[in-house]
């Protein structure tokens, strides 16, 4: 138990020995603050709550350095995207501040400081959910008492834009204006779902034209100019069956085009795709030919292949390489823009014909072999194509599904 000890000028240091056996004093001006604090300190002793007050003197500048160093586990361009957070806003913001200092409404003013400066939304939570991080570290260390940031909320997500996907045929007259050797990169993006990265560092080892089956088992990464090769996002690795007529183009492909430095898809020149590069001088060129929206990018093709093969629910975010079905299907499929079948007439659908069906849309067809890869004025044949008129039923729907996935 501490003790009071009297002070000149009428004032009171209360006393009281820490659980780490060394002897810590506080003054108050008061006797009854200096006996309130050492009942609080008894208290929190007794719960293992005590912290040092000495510790959180530390600057957060420090803490915050300390325990980035300190983390495993996380990809370069998440420890980049940390880095550039810490060093444009929370390291200006706090560096100088004692961690112990930090209060919940100095979180609370940073949060609106940022909104204030027309950060994104998005971005806002992000900084905050890094600033937490370090904070909660810091509580568990013993350097705090708690995190500032608990029940400190962001402005959550941005708004999401309508989400731009493409029909087969729409899918079809964008790779028709890509060059030939990035073809199948749009193709495996739109029926596939590949994201750019995975794509960019897809390996001939990775797919089995025999079998029809592709593996993305890591992806080609960028940080600060710097090249590399790491896993997935979310570190999934997954495979996917390929349809006939991908099994020809990448088999063309290769042909026509070797893989060098022991990958499917690199400049003409042998080195690896850069992303920026690739927009500029081939993505953003090709859907201004084609005619298509401005917005749409590279990654955006996610939502076509999504929208493909929507109705596969069960199967849809294993394949797209995402933690959540729903989330998937809401925020990239953009399934409202196509209206649920509804029962009629139960006839099979005839693929081998490409008969046109409803609406003006044609079934997917087979390539007709090698020879059907020779000619210059198309490649693929319109694949996935769905019904969305009233006479068409669910059991259609998913033949065709099955078919072309």
């Amino acid at each position: 138990m501490g003790h009071i000890q009297r002070r000149p000028g009428d004032r009171r240091r209360a006393r009281y020995v820490g659980p780490d056996g060394r002897e810590q004093n506080r003054t108050f001006g008061r006797k009854i603050d200096a006996e309130r604090f050492l009942a609080t300190v008894e208290v929190d002793k007794l719960r293992g709550e005590w912290v040092d007050p000495r510790r959180g003197k530390q600057t957060f500048e420090a803490w915050a350095l300390e325990f980035e160093a300190s983390r495993v586990g996380l990809q370069r361009t998440t420890l980049a995207q940390h880095a550039v957070a810490l060093r444009t806003h929370i390291v200006p913001r706090f560096g100088n501040r004692a961690l112990a200092s930090i209060t919940p409404m100095d979180v609370r003013s940073f949060v609106a400081d940022l909104v204030a400066e027309g950060m994104a939304p998005s971005y806002v939570t992000k900084h905050l959910r890094i600033l937490s991080q370090i904070m909660k570290a810091a509580a568990e260390d013993q350097l705090i008492a708690r995190n500032p940031c608990d029940g400190v909320k962001g402005p959550g997500e941005d708004p999401v834009d309508e989400t731009i996907f493409l029909t087969a045929a729409d899918l079809n007259a964008l790779v028709d204006e890509i060059p030939d050797r990035f073809r199948p990169m749009v193709l495996l993006a739109g029926y596939r779902g590949l994201r750019f990265g995975e794509a960019a560092g897809l390996r001939p080892k990775r797919v089995n034209l025999l079998r029809g089956r592709l593996e993305v088992a890591e992806a080609l990464k960028e940080v600060a100019g710097d090249l590399y090769f790491g896993p997935p996002k979310h570190k999934r690795i997954r495979q996917m069956a390929l349809p006939g007529f991908l099994v020809e183009v990448l088999r063309a492909h290769i042909e026509a085009f070797p893989p060098q430095h022991d990958l499917l898809f690199t400049n003409p020149d042998g080195s690896m795709l850069r992303r920026s590069n690739f927009d500029r001088r081939v993505w953003k060129p090709a859907v201004a030919r084609a005619g298509l929206d401005e917005r749409l990018t590279f990654h955006g093709l996610r939502h076509t292949a999504v929208s493909l093969y929507r109705f596969r629910r069960g199967r849809l975010h294993r394949r797209a390489g995402d933690d959540h079905g729903v989330v998937a299907v809401n925020r990239r499929g953009h399934v409202g823009a196509l209206r649920a079948p509804v029962r009629g007439p139960r006839r099979a659908p005839d693929r081998r014909s490409g008969a046109t069906l409803p609406d003006g849309q044609t079934a997917w067809r087979r390539p007709g072999g090698s020879e059907h890869l020779k000619g210059r004025e198309r490649k693929w044949p319109l694949t996935c194509a769905f019904s969305c008129g009233a006479t068409w039923n669910r059991t259609r729907d998913l033949t065709l599904i099955r078919g072309a996935l």
